[in-house]
C-alpha cells in the first residue's frame, strides 16, 4: 500500500485492529478529515480495505499487517520510525466477546482457562503492548488523542447483572492499565488525553448474537459510533485525567 512519504508537516492517525467494523468506519472518518495528511491501519489482514476508499482519500491510506504478537509489533513500529512526534490520534479497535467454542459466560461454571485467557488477550493484553510499543513515536508537544474500544460491562461500580465473567473482567482490567498509562504518559506529554471508550452495541459481528434484544434506536450503525469517537479525538480539549466515556461522551463510572 502507499508508502509513508512527506511527513515534513505530517499529521497522522494510526488505527489498530482496523479491519473491524468500527475500526474501518474511524479510517473513513480520519480519511475524510482534512487535518490529517496520513492515515495508518493496521490489522491481521489489510487486504480488503483499500476497496472500501477511492480518489484522493485513498492516498491518504497506509495499510500494515500485523498478527498482534509482540514480535510483529516490534516490526511494524521500526517501519513507523520516521513517524515520530507526527502522530495526532491512535484508535485501538481490537476486541473479542464470542467466537468458535465461546459464548459470555452466564454462570460460573461455564468459566473455562482456554476462553478467559483468550479474551483476556485479546481485549486487554493486546491493546496495552500495542502502546508499550508505540510510546517512543510519541515525543511531541501538540494535541495527541488516544482511544481504546473499552465497555460499559467493564465499570466494576455498574455491574448489577453479574455474567460475562471473562468479558467484563477484561474490560475492567484493560481500563486499569490505561488509567496507569495515563498517569505515566501525562508526566511527559502534556497536551495528550486517553479514552477509555464505550460505543455502545454497534451493528457488528461482536453484537450480532444480542441484537434482537436492543431496541432499534439503540442499535448504532459503526458510522455513527465513529463520528462520535471522532467528534470526540478532534474537538474536546485535553482534560489531563483518563476518561471512561460512552458514546454520547457521558462519564461512566470506573
Amino acid at each position: 500500500m502507499n508508502p509513508i512519504t512527506n511527513l515534513e508537516n505530517a499529521k497522522i492517525a494510526i488505527v489498530v485492529g482496523a479491519s473491524g467494523g468500527i475500526g474501518k468506519a474511524m479510517l473513513a472518518e480520519f480519511i475524510d478529515d482534512r487535518d490529517i495528511t496520513h492515515v495508518i491501519a493496521i490489522s491481521r489482514s489489510t487486504t480488503a480495505l483499500p476497496a472500501s476508499f477511492s480518489g484522493d482519500g485513498l492516498s491518504k491510506l497506509t495499510c500494515i499487517d500485523c498478527d498482534n504478537q509482540e514480535q510483529s509489533m516490534t516490526e511494524v513500529v521500526s517501519q513507523l520510525e520516521d513517524t515520530r512526534g507526527k502522530i495526532h490520534h491512535i484508535c485501538i479497535c481490537n476486541g473479542t466477546l464470542h467466537g468458535d467454542g465461546y459464548f459470555p459466560e452466564r454462570r460460573l461454571e461455564e468459566v473455562t482457562r482456554e476462553t478467559i485467557t483468550h479474551i483476556l488477550q485479546t481485549n486487554t493484553i493486546t491493546p496495552i503492548l500495542w502502546l508499550k510499543h508505540l510510546k517512543p513515536l510519541l515525543k511531541t508537544k501538540h494535541k495527541l488523542s488516544i482511544a481504546v474500544l473499552s465497555a460499559r460491562v467493564g465499570s466494576i461500580s455498574d455491574n448489577r447483572l453479574g455474567g460475562w465473567y471473562s468479558y467484563r473482567s477484561s474490560k475492567a482490567a484493560l481500563n486499569m492499565l490505561l488509567k496507569t498509562l495515563s498517569i505515566e504518559l501525562s508526566r511527559s506529554l502534556k497536551q495528550l488525553q486517553i479514552y477509555a471508550f464505550h460505543p455502545g452495541t454497534t451493528d457488528t459481528e461482536l453484537s450480532k448474537p444480542f441484537q434482537a434484544r436492543v431496541a432499534p434506536e439503540k442499535l448504532f450503525s459503526p458510522k455513527f459510533v465513529a463520528e462520535r469517537l471522532h467528534s470526540l479525538l478532534t474537538n474536546k480539549k485535553p482534560a489531563g485525567e483518563i476518561q471512561f466515556i460512552d458514546w454520547d461522551h457521558k462519564t461512566i463510572e470506573w
